[in-house]
């Protein structure tokens, strides 16, 4: 992965969880989820870019924010957990698809 240094805001918000979503040349992605002290059981998603090309590259931009409550969470996580079931994996490198295969190296 080739985050900048910022890596998108890691210390403004330290523990919360974040999945890098594209990180291909100057161009990154990331979405983290916070927990809303306000609200129970309610997340704040967030997806930030970067750009290693612009004029600051260290600051983030949000690309897109809402939150969601526990039970809207479990439908994201259905619906990505049934994209997945519906589209084969791709194989992957030629010396891993060999190794599942049983063949040795």
């Amino acid at each position: 992965m080739s985050l900048s240094s910022a890596a998108l805001g890691s210390e403004a918000r330290p523990r919360n969880p974040q999945c890098v979503l594209h990180d291909v040349g100057p161009y990154h992605e990331v979405l983290s989820l916070s927990p809303l002290e306000v609200f129970a059981d309610t997340w704040q998603l967030t997806v930030e870019s970067l750009l290693d090309k612009a004029r600051d590259p260290s600051q983030a931009r949000v690309r897109y924010t809402t939150t969601l409550e526990r039970e809207a969470m479990s439908r994201l996580c259905d619906a990505i957990e049934e994209a997945l079931r519906g589209k084969p994996h791709a194989p992957l490198a030629l010396g891993r698809v060999t190794a599942t295969a049983g063949s040795p190296r």
